[in-house]
């Protein structure tokens, strides 16, 4: 299981269009975590335990644990909306993304802030799925690995009422970003 993304530092400007100063540039492209390690530009409501923060979970980008962690602390505000009470499906990398993950879309322990609901296939039977209900769930998944969050599109309450509709695109290798961005566009 590889990404195809790209890598964030590796990107000329940020994803609202602003670009970066000539020194964030630098900073990025070079490594730079000076300033990083201990930067956090949200406080922590969540009650988690943090982990091995020095492991890195990007290991060619050189992007650990707790900056992942520190990232999610830092989003948790506006990715709680469109995260919490939504089924979920986790990508889990335990040893880090250059190593097997597997996808998590059943409940394996009882964490704070982690839920779970019955929802009944076409087969009759009843499976068991879970999501998050606050920043701990978030942070419980951040804190066992969990690199990407996959919702369903309608929220545990309405299951039967899609509210959001997601295009994931995933472009070929070779493709221009004018391309990309008219397909979007599109």
């Amino acid at each position: 299981f590889k990404p195809k993304d790209k890598l964030a530092r590796t990107m000329a400007v940020m994803e609202m269009g602003q670009p970066m100063s000539a020194d964030t540039a630098t900073k990025c492209k070079t490594g730079d975590r000076s300033k990083r390690a201990d930067r956090r530009t949200a406080p922590s409501r969540a009650d988690f335990t943090r982990t091995n923060p020095g492991k890195f979970l990007y290991a060619e980008s050189g992007i650990t644990k707790g900056e992942i962690v520190d990232y999610y602390l830092a989003v948790s505000e506006r990715i709680l909306p469109y995260l919490e009470n939504r089924i979920l499906s986790a990508v889990r990398c335990p040893t880090g993304i250059e190593k097997p993950c597997f996808y998590k879309k059943h409940p394996a322990n009882d964490n704070r802030g982690i839920a779970t609901i019955a929802v009944s296939g076409s087969d009759g039977g009843k499976d068991e799925y879970y999501y998050v209900t606050d920043i701990n769930g978030l942070m419980n998944e951040v804190q066992m690995n969990t690199l990407e969050f996959h919702t369903w599109g309608s929220r545990v309450e309405t299951l039967e009422k899609p509210d959001v509709m997601v295009f994931d695109l995933d472009p070929d290798a070779g493709m221009d970003v004018a391309t990309i961005r008219r397909g979007v566009l599109d």
